[in-house]
């Protein structure tokens, strides 16, 4: 008997230590997190406003059943737009995950855009990546419409395009829009209205990267590409 309840209590105090390191380790890494986000300028927002949250979460949901938040939000303000900084996490009965570590937004009233996903594929040979790219098509455009650019094979590889409206999609992804994205890979992006996210699978990153320069490249593309996407707007 005394053997059993030693078993039990010494199990019982495994299970703490492993809780207790899985907490402490969140809170060194939303820590060092926090630190690169303060120092490129970033100013934390404490109640977002469900106007921005709506917007941003329908972007970001791509079937009914799903459910997702938005959490530890930041802002930036930039010449012609607003820059946001947040986590996206899943939200289910059998408990929450972490989808997004560094989901970026851009809010700015000079977008006006069609409702558009730009989803990546992998731009290889075999049945695996065909496998794989039929499986995201089939999960991503659901009631959108596939928007083809027969004569821009090289984006074509890389990039799906999908929309609510065909015609607004193609007068926005220009020729120049299209040449710029050819060179690129791996990004998703969504956009409608005056919101505009931005994504990337990296899928060939090096762990041992610190939070600070993974957050000064996404930022850096992102921003690059952001600013690309507004010009393009305006011109339409």
């Amino acid at each position: 008997m005394i053997t059993v309840l030693l078993i039990v209590v010494l199990s019982l105090g495994l299970l703490g230590l492993g809780v207790y390191g899985m907490v402490w380790a969140e809170k060194k890494r939303f820590a060092r997190k926090k630190q690169a986000i303060l120092a490129a300028g970033f100013q934390a927002v404490d109640n977002p406003d469900p106007s921005l949250l709506a917007p941003l979460i329908s972007l970001y949901t791509k079937r009914e059943s799903q459910k997702l938040s938005l959490r530890h939000m930041y802002q930036r303000r930039e010449n012609d737009y607003l820059l946001y900084l947040y986590e996206v996490w899943t939200e289910s009965d059998e408990g929450q995950d972490l989808q997004e570590e560094w989901g970026l937004a851009m809010a700015s009233p000079y977008l006006n855009l069609p409702r558009f996903t730009l989803i990546p594929k992998i731009d290889s040979p075999g049945k695996f990546a065909n496998l794989v790219n039929r499986l995201m098509e089939k999960v991503t455009v659901l009631d959108n419409v596939k928007v083809e650019f027969e004569d821009q094979q090289q984006f074509s590889r890389r990039y799906l395009v999908t929309g609510k409206d065909e015609s607004a999609v193609r007068q926005l992804f220009s020729n120049r829009l299209l040449n710029r994205l050819q060179d690129t890979s791996y990004l998703q992006v969504d956009g409608h209205q005056n919101f505009l996210t931005f994504s990337k699978y990296d899928l060939k990153r090096k762990r041992r990267d610190s939070k600070k320069d993974k957050l000064s490249e996404r930022l850096e593309e992102a921003c690059s590409l952001f600013q690309f996407i507004l010009q393009e707007a305006a011109v339409r």
